[in-house]
């Protein structure tokens, strides 16, 4: 009789496990995807129905309680569409976001006064991730990268208006890592960072696990650099000229192990995953066999090990227009943590880079997204405009930050 109770009880205690990591997994769901591309709506972002989304007013406290250095402003630019994820900005200045759970490309804009006007450039898409811009033969194009694979749009600057959508490549869909990131290089050519499919494993897959790169008229796919978990987002050093990237490493191990990554990417380099992860170190954990051995010693070290379950996303160099003792150095989106006893990340640090790029040091930017184990955001994508004023998505509370110098 006492085992069956005991056995009762297990089976409870793995059922409340199983539906606690379903709630703090939401966002690896799947989305569904739909077939058609829609254009154009538009609405007033300062007079959103609390009907339709009812975080509105959490936005708006929520920016009054966000902290950061004295000489630094935040408020809200705009506010009340779902999930904003990658923002980039037209020839105009004016941002553009994908809303990737919410199948669509946003444009926000200026209105009449201090009210910001959200357009609907495109919807239907396969949750839309990495957004670029280029010029192609005198036409800006806007490139998309969905879940599934990667689009063009024509991009008229004049009445910010997308047309003409044309598939042009497959890319390896939804999985553990679904979203898609795009980086144009200096030589024109495009880096498309693609995840695992797994927390753990040994993908069979070549163009998952990678960063595939592409000449700029979609010929040639290969391999850039591989044994990548989920290298979110890149962003190139303005000083050196190197692929930076962060990393975000496997769960299930331990609270402060393993550390997620920014990484140094270089052209046919390899980084470890699913054998090792840091300065070369072996996840004895997941391969017990002399792969391990044989790979790691071999393999590219970390460039920053960040605290373990911290999730970094956006990653940006603070421009020359700052505060000179700012200028240079990076700022780094910690999204969330989940698979951790104690929740970490949820803020935005700065890491210190000396004359020569060497990593000094890492401290909080922007914090107070969480408090007492309470979430009231997750900031993704930073976005420096030509005069220097930085902007920030947030998709827990849907919301655009913008903050500037005092």
């Amino acid at each position: 009789m006492k085992n069956k109770y005991i056995g009762l009880i297990l089976v409870i205690v793995i059922l409340l496990g199983l539906v606690i990591f379903m709630i703090k997994s939401k966002d690896l769901i799947e989305s569904p995807v739909k077939d058609t591309i829609n254009m154009t709506k538009t609405w007033n972002t300062n007079n959103w129905n609390n009907t339709t989304n009812n975080n509105s007013m959490n936005q708006v406290t929520n920016a009054l309680w966000l902290k950061s250095a004295s000489w630094f402003s935040i408020s809200i630019y705009s506010q009340g569409f779902k999930w904003p994820r990658v923002l980039v900005m037209d020839p105009k200045w004016n941002l553009i976001a994908s809303q990737t759970q919410d199948w669509k490309i946003i444009a926000i804009k200026k209105g009449t006064g201090e009210a910001m006007i959200a357009e609907i450039l495109a919807s239907g898409l396969s949750s839309p991730h990495g957004l670029l811009f280029k010029l192609v033969n005198g036409n800006q194009k806007l490139y998309v990268a969905e879940t599934d694979k990667i689009t063009t749009f024509d991009y008229d600057v004049e009445n910010q208006k997308l047309s003409n959508s044309k598939k042009l490549l497959d890319l390896p869909s939804w999985g553990r890592h679904f979203t898609k990131t795009l980086l144009g290089l200096n030589d024109w050519r495009i880096l498309i960072s693609v995840g695992s499919s797994c927390d753990t494993c040994v993908e069979r897959n070549d163009k998952r696990w990678a960063i595939l790169v592409m000449n700029d008229d979609w010929t040639d796919l290969k391999k850039y650099a591989t044994w990548l978990r989920n290298s979110v987002f890149m962003k190139i050093d303005p000083k050196s000229g190197n692929v930076f990237a962060t990393e975000m490493w496997r769960d299930f191990l331990w609270d402060n192990l393993p550390p997620d990554e920014i990484n140094v990417i270089k052209e046919g380099g390899f980084y470890g995953w699913p054998y090792c992860y840091g300065k070369k170190i072996t996840d004895t954990d997941f391969d017990k066999s002399k792969k391990a051995e044989e790979t790691c010693p071999n393999s590219n070290p970390s460039f920053i090990d960040i605290q373990a379950h911290s999730a970094p996303l956006w990653l940006e160099f603070i421009p020359s227009s700052w505060d000179e003792e700012y200028s240079w150095d990076l700022l780094v989106a910690y999204h969330w943590s989940w698979n951790r006893s104690t929740p970490t990340g949820y803020k935005i640090v700065r890491m210190k880079l000396d004359d020569q790029g060497n990593y000094l040091w890492t401290e909080d930017f922007i914090t107070w997204w969480i408090s007492s184990w309470r979430i009231t955001g997750r900031p993704v994508d930073l976005l420096f405009s030509p005069d220097g004023t930085l902007f920030m998505s947030d998709d827990r509370y849907w919301a655009i930050y913008k903050i500037t110098q005092r």
